[in-house]
């Protein structure tokens, strides 16, 4: 299980969030349905029923002390001191039908706000953390109106960052290049051995790519986020499936800075609008298409 942080446009960003996770709706309430678990679940005994309730309903067994957390759990079991099921509480509707919780989401779950807008001085935002109450936030926020963050600022902040970067590895490789990886991996495509150990290993062994992956090693990665975070730009030490980013570093300056922009800062991977769960969404169109007044929220959700 992983997390990342999404953007999420309207002032109903939660009900936005709930909708796409299927959440139950106020109409479904906690019910102890131990009486018609056989109607419910098709059985009453214990192995089978407990794998149905789970996998299908979201509710939980508590064994090891756990509590139920209502408003949380979606529904949950209790044992008596000989290991037997004696209750069962899960969310009914008015006609006593169970919740089920949606097949597919495009998230597990959300809880606290990525606080990666930096606010205009004087302006306010707010915070949240573990799906709890929004609470007031100056400096750096989770969730502001567009007119009330500092787009420009950040945006800037990330192209000096980039444009530093790309400056750095210019003075490594001057007017030389490379061969892209891409190529290797072209040219090996009806190898009988390892496709990727033969591209990568024909990209590295070349003299510059070897200097730029130990230039890039000593470069210092630029802060750009919350004084609080550890939030930098640069390449950084790479993963070693990773390190062909650097290729990146053969475009000229100015299609080099155009990959860049407030995501670098805002770090917001999918964007929630209107409901409707979208990616690859460009930057500058969806800025531009935003009202001063919408609210903007970035939110941590687990997948």
């Amino acid at each position: 299980m992983g997390s990342f942080v999404i953007l999420v446009v309207g002032d109903d960003y939660r009900e936005q969030l709930d909708a796409l996770l299927g959440e139950p709706t106020a109409e479904f309430t906690y019910k102890n349905v131990l009486a018609d678990a056989t109607r419910l679940f098709g059985t009453r005994n214990k192995a089978p029923l407990l794998k149905v309730a789970q996998e299908r309903y979201g509710i939980v067994p508590l064994v090891n002390n756990r509590e139920p957390r209502p408003g949380m759990d979606y529904g949950w079991i209790r044992f008596d001191a000989r290991g037997a099921i004696c209750e069962i509480q899960a969310l009914v509707d008015p006609g006593g039908n169970l919740w089920k919780p949606r097949p597919e989401p495009p998230f597990l779950s959300y809880s606290s706000s990525s606080d990666g807008w930096l606010l205009k001085e004087g302006a306010i935002g707010a915070t949240f953390a573990n799906r709890g109450p929004s609470g007031v936030a100056t400096g750096w926020a989770g969730s502001a109106r567009k007119r009330d963050i500092a787009l420009d600022v950040m945006r800037q902040t990330v192209l000096s960052a980039a444009g530093a970067l790309w400056d750095a590895a210019h003075a490594v490789r001057g007017t030389l290049e490379w061969i892209p990886y891409n190529v290797f991996w072209e040219r090996y495509q009806d190898a009988a051995e390892d496709r990727y150990k033969l591209a990568i290993d024909a990209w590295r062994s070349q003299p510059l790519v070897a200097a730029m992956r130990a230039a890039n090693r000593e470069f210092q990665p630029i802060p750009i986020g919350p004084p609080s975070d550890t939030r930098f730009f640069g390449l950084g030490p790479l993963w070693p499936h990773r390190d062909v980013d650097l290729d990146r570093y053969l475009l000229p300056r100015e299609e080099f800075l155009a990959a860049y922009g407030i995501r670098q800062i805002a770090t917001f991977y999918e964007v929630v609008r209107n409901g409707h769960w979208g990616r690859d969404v460009d930057e500058r169109e969806l800025f531009d298409t935003l009202a001063d007044d919408d609210l903007l929220t970035l939110v941590f959700v687990t997948h």
